[in-house]
Formats: structure tokens, C-alpha cells, sequence
């Protein structure tokens, strides 16, 4: 559920009807709450929020580095389409 609301947030920043950057760092702060609840490792947390940060700016470069990290670190859970649609957004950012 993690990886689908990163990739959602980060999707939102970067879509034909991307939201203004406001509206990006409003839904930023309140998906911060919603992984804060979660039952995630510090290390998965982290990486997380770089997503949802990066998700709030025009920096496709972090965008694209907080999405890849989210990949290697939860590889080992996706499935093999999963996966494949996280690298088809990271094209799409790029």
C-alpha cells in the first residue's frame, strides 16, 4: 500500500493534469500523516518520505532517486508486474 501511494503522489507531480505545486505540497503533508501511521522500519520510513517530499517540487532528478530506492527496497515484495509499473513511472518522469 506504501509503494502504491509514493508512486500515486509522485505520478500526481508529474501527469499531463499535474496539481499546481501547492496542491502537491498540501497532499505531501497529509500522505506524511498517513505513513506516519504505518508500521514501517525506520529505514523504509525514510525512504518513504523522500518520495513524498520530492513528490511536492518540480525536481524530477529526486523524484526519479526517491522512486528508484523505493524499488530496491522493496524488491524483494513486488511482483514482477509491480515492479515493472514503478520502472515504467520512473521513465515517465524522466
Amino acid at each position: 500500500m506504501a509503494c502504491f501511494m509514493a508512486a500515486r503522489l509522485l505520478s500526481g507531480a508529474v501527469d499531463a493534469d499535474a496539481a499546481p505545486i501547492e496542491a502537491r505540497a498540501a497532499r505531501a503533508q497529509a500522505a506524511r500523516g498517513w505513513f506516519a501511521a504505518l508500521a514501517l522500519p525506520a529505514a523504509a520510513r525514510a525512504t518513504f518520505a523522500r518520495a513524498v517530499d520530492a513528490s511536492a517540487t518540480d525536481d524530477r532528478d529526486a523524484m526519479v532517486q526517491a522512486l528508484g530506492t523505493i524499488i530496491e527496497a522493496t524488491a524483494h515484495l513486488l511482483t514482477p508486474e509491480g515492479r515493472r509499473e514503478m520502472e515504467e513511472l520512473g521513465e515517465r518522469i524522466r
